[in-house]
């Protein structure tokens, strides 16, 4: 049952998806921004150029430090983006030109490239596997060269790093997925990293679980009880004087949008009802528990939190939309706790609905989480197939999640 008609819940507005490049540090360097097309009842990526342009708009349209956080973007070029030279619509100091695979680097391409070039900016070649293939002029003018780890072979991936470091150019390792991947790619002398590695746990013993994480989500369940005792809670949270002071700084931050300043955990506790206490005790408690992992790691769960709330809203009562923001929290509650999501989704305080969308079921909770999924890895046809079953018009999902990136980065400015 829809409670609130999603196409009167936003107005549309240009959206890039956005997936972080990060240093051998996982830091994050920069990130690429995705187009998702403007659509009816499907993606339509038939116009690469018409794609370019929109990415632009949005970025100019939101602004570089709210959508960029103050990093770089990387953006996909066509040809006639390059032949029109649309970089120019942004700061040559923050973007890097990729030049698509499918781009033919003739003379007028060359010739583009060179210009651009030229005026200060970084120009990329994306989804290489072999040097050995790239009979291409445009490599003497690239900064970067983005190898394609899910299609190059062992060899290639090992060598490719050592040739363009001879040769004065970077390589960045794209589509990796697992941590022994990137621990690989860093041995192997890349210098940046993009995929969801991130977020992938490298499991580990439970007894090898630092016991202030442990502690963190016992925490968690003695808050999330069905009948809460606020003179308890008090109790409990004032016993921990780090995590109280962490506590009060989100919410006097924009992520809560509270109109005064909250001075004390008993001052909270009167402003704030039962579905925001639990809030902000679980955004606490995960960012203690992640707080010895990327500092990414910590803006997925809260954008991933947020996109879901959205989502849900023409789909459940108010009530139960508390749970959806619990779902794309949690979702990296694996990597922070290095454990299969089965095992640590038992122990955690959460209906056993949005356990099961953790863990994949087709339940409404799950689909919802899929579709997140799929937006921020920019797998355009499962958004469309997730949406069309949810029935949430593809442009209510682009807005959505537009509105969750500018909702993170308010709130962690």
């Amino acid at each position: 049952m829809f409670f609130t008609p999603a196409a009167e819940l936003v107005e549309a507005k240009p959206v890039a998806a956005r997936q972080p490049i990060f240093d051998s540090r996982q830091r994050v360097f920069a990130y690429e921004l995705l187009f998702r097309s403007s659509f009816e009842n499907s993606f339509d990526f038939s116009d690469g150029d018409q794609a370019t342009s929109r990415v632009l708009d949005s970025v100019v349209s939101l602004g570089l430090d709210r959508l960029l956080g103050g990093r770089a973007a990387f953006i996909n070029f066509t040809r006639e983006a390059l032949m029109e030279e649309l970089a120019t619509l942004l700061p040559a100091e923050r973007l890097t030109i990729e030049v698509l695979e499918t781009v033919e680097p003739d003379e007028e391409v060359v010739a583009a490239c060179r210009r651009l070039k030229g005026l200060g900016y970084q120009l990329a070649l994306d989804d290489i596997t072999s040097l050995d293939e790239v009979h291409n002029p445009l490599l003497s003018l690239a900064d970067i060269v983005k190898v394609d780890f899910s299609l190059a072979s062992p060899r290639q991936k090992a060598e490719i790093p050592g040739q363009l470091r001879a040769q004065g150019i970077k390589a960045v390792a794209e589509k990796v997925e697992e941590r022994e991947e990137f621990d690989r790619a860093v041995a192997w002398g890349y210098q940046y990293f993009q995929g969801f590695f991130f977020c992938s746990p490298q499991i580990i013993a439970a007894r090898d679980i630092p016991a202030f994480k442990l502690n963190q989500l016992q925490l968690l369940k003695v808050l999330h009880n069905a009948e809460l005792d606020y003179g308890e809670i008090e109790h409990v949270l004032s016993r921990d004087l780090s995590f109280s002071y962490r506590l009060l700084r989100y919410l006097n931050s924009a992520l809560f949008g509270l109109r005064s300043e909250v001075r004390s955990i008993r001052h909270a506790l009167s402003m704030l009802g039962e579905i925001l206490i639990k809030r902000w005790v679980a955004m606490v408690v995960l960012a203690a528990i992640a707080s010895d992992k990327p500092a990414e790691l910590l803006r997925v769960a809260l954008l991933r939190a947020r996109f879901c709330e959205l989502l849900s809203l023409p789909l459940v009562s108010r009530e139960e939309q508390g749970d959806f923001f619990l779902l794309g929290l949690f979702s990296v509650i694996d990597a922070c706790l290095n454990q299969p999501m089965e095992l640590v989704a038992a122990d955690l305080p959460l209906a056993p609905e949005v356990k099961a969308g953790l863990l994949g079921a087709d339940n409404l909770h799950g689909r919802v989480f899929q579709c997140v999924s799929a937006f921020e890895q920019a797998d355009w046809a499962a958004v469309t197939g997730l949406a069309d079953s949810l029935k949430l018009p593809a442009e209510f999902v682009g807005e959505s999640y537009r509105q969750s990136v500018e909702w993170v980065s308010e709130g962690l400015s």
